[in-house]
């Protein structure tokens, strides 16, 4: 810091000063002011004469000028100084010997990181979005030289930034374009069950589930068991479950972990189906499961398109596959 070097800008300043002070030996018949004995002592000393004060001008490159003025004034105090801002240079009323010891302090403070801007600390709450998802947008294009950024979500959603006061209006408009109302996520899961034994003319497929179909067919002929959705916001978890044609059983769950328009919709899908055998003869005893489907996984969806996410060979009989296939929505 600036201050670090005042003790060795008095030290130079005295050492200029030191020529000033010293004398000659006293002549026969003078005293040590320079004086003819005989003549009286009377009067005071006289004053600087300020025939050999002239305007200069100290142009600072990294410390600020006013800075450097006050502390100037602390150590020189028959020097005018003033100030010009908008090019940070100092303006001196002085002579030779005194600029010259500016010159020589200024060549010792006037380095790179000598001065630091002053910041303060700025608190954004963020109303739609999470401060974390900020945090992200925010720290590539912040200077961490100058700027520290801080997520808090203990309490509630806020960023806290500590910028100097003339920088922070940057932030301030990136974050009121980022902070936007989540966009709602519709989920749409179909189960297929692919039999590569069937025999038995195939069921109709609706319109916008013939092109994964299609791709399913490799499995077997396709058949639509049943389809169910839900929505969601991202960073919400969803859960779908229930009982499809009565012999599908199905717990779907997850969350939206990033949900942009124009871009893939990234999930976290885990899921369980269970297909139910017939009854017992007996109407005290439950159907018995005679296949299960899980996955666990994250995926990016293109917006709009079905997409298959995961096949096993469960089912009622040899051959028998379940797909599970899944449309996000923004």
């Amino acid at each position: 810091m600036f201050t670090n070097y005042l003790i060795t800008v008095a030290l130079q300043l005295t050492l200029l000063a030191i020529p000033l002070a010293q004398t000659t030996p006293s002549e026969p018949g003078t005293t040590r002011s320079g004086r003819s004995a005989a003549e009286p002592q009377t009067g005071t000393p006289a004053a600087r004469s300020d025939t050999a004060r002239s305007i200069r001008a100290f142009r600072f490159k990294h410390i600020d000028a006013y800075e450097a003025r006050n502390n100037f004034r602390e150590l020189i105090h028959d020097v005018f100084m003033s100030v010009v801002p908008h090019t940070n240079t100092l303006l001196c009323r002085c002579d030779d010997q005194q600029a010259a010891a500016i010159a020589g302090a200024i060549e010792l403070i006037d380095v790179a990181g000598a001065s630091q801007t002053k910041t303060s600390l700025h608190i954004f709450p963020i109303q739609h979005r999470s401060a974390t998802e900020m945090l992200e947008h925010l720290t590539p294009v912040t200077d961490r030289g100058t700027a520290e950024v801080y997520a808090d979500e203990s309490r509630s959603s806020l960023v806290v930034v500590s910028q100097s006061d003339e920088d922070v209006n940057s932030i301030k408009d990136l974050l009121r374009t980022l902070d936007t109302p989540m966009p709602t996520v519709r989920l749409e899961f179909a189960v297929f069950l692919a039999d590569l034994n069937a025999s038995d003319p195939a069921a109709p497929i609706p319109d916008d589930l013939q092109p994964v179909a299609k791709e399913l067919s490799r499995f077997g002929r396709v058949k639509l068991l049943g389809r169910c959705g839900t929505a969601s916001t991202q960073g919400q978890d969803y859960r779908v479950r229930g009982l499809i044609q009565n012999v599908l059983e199905s717990d779907i769950r997850g969350t939206i972990l990033r949900a942009d328009a124009g871009s893939p919709v990234q999930i976290r899908v885990d899921a369980r189906l269970f297909t139910w055998g017939q009854p017992a003869t007996t109407t005290d005893e439950k159907a018995s499961r005679n296949g299960s489907f899980e996955i666990s996984t994250k995926l990016a969806l293109p917006p709009g398109e079905f997409v298959a996410i995961g096949a096993a060979a469960a089912g009622a009989a040899e051959g028998q596959s379940l797909i599970l296939v899944l449309r996000a929505q923004i």
